[in-house]
């Protein structure tokens, strides 16, 4: 029986381990410089009694479903990320079918005033498809009061006075975006590395005795 630590000594003593393909080799590396033991028969062909296969198995089996649940959170943060990117894209186009642009565009042509106040709350009207901006628009056009409320709400607040109240919306959608990257960077980095390990105990085991 032969015991190693290290991958030069295992390439030094078996032939067929130089000949791995570097992937398979840098898989063996890394479970030896994690402070991982082979032992072999100390035959002329590498074959390994340890780590055992209930050893392997059981790496395996927390492995595989670890791998699945972070696969599925990438799906579900890559579906965050994709919705809060083509947001306003899709509203460009989508607002056109809704009842509130049409209302919208028709007050605007014929009521001044009312062209004049939707320009105080500066709210680019691509934002109705956000369902808080879209009952908003809707008090907005048919409440006379609730308008000139809302405008002089967004007048007196230093918050919205420049900016206007559709400002929320795109922060929102920002904030969505770089909390969706930050953790899609994240997982995918814990995804590659399950892999590798997944890869490496596979490996052991077709070198199994």
């Amino acid at each position: 029986m032969h015991i190693f630590t290290n991958i030069r000594d295992l390439e030094n003593t078996y032939e067929e381990v130089k000949k791995l393909p570097e992937d398979d080799k840098l898989a063996l590396e890394t479970y030896l410089h994690e402070g991982g033991i082979l032992k072999t028969t100390g035959k002329q062909k590498l074959e390994l009694t340890y780590p055992s296969k209930d050893i392997i198995d059981k790496e395996l089996s927390e492995l595989m479903p670890e791998r699945s649940k972070v696969i599925e959170k990438i799906e579900q943060w890559h579906k965050i990320k994709k919705d809060s990117e083509e947001f306003i894209k899709n509203n460009k186009i989508s607002k056109y079918a809704k009842g509130t642009f049409w209302k919208h565009k028709i007050k605007e042509t014929f009521d001044k005033d009312y062209k004049e106040d939707f320009k105080k709350i500066k709210i680019p009207i691509e934002y109705i498809g956000e369902e808080s901006m879209k009952k908003l628009m809707d008090e907005f056009i048919n409440n006379r009061d609730y308008r000139q409320k809302l405008i002089e709400t967004i007048e007196s607040s230093i918050v919205y006075r420049n900016k206007g109240i559709g400002e929320k919306v795109g922060k929102k959608l920002e904030l969505q975006r770089e909390i969706s990257k930050n953790k899609l960077d994240i997982l995918h980095t814990r995804k590659n590395k399950l892999e590798d390990r997944i890869k490496m105990y596979k490996l052991l085991l077709k070198y199994l005795h």
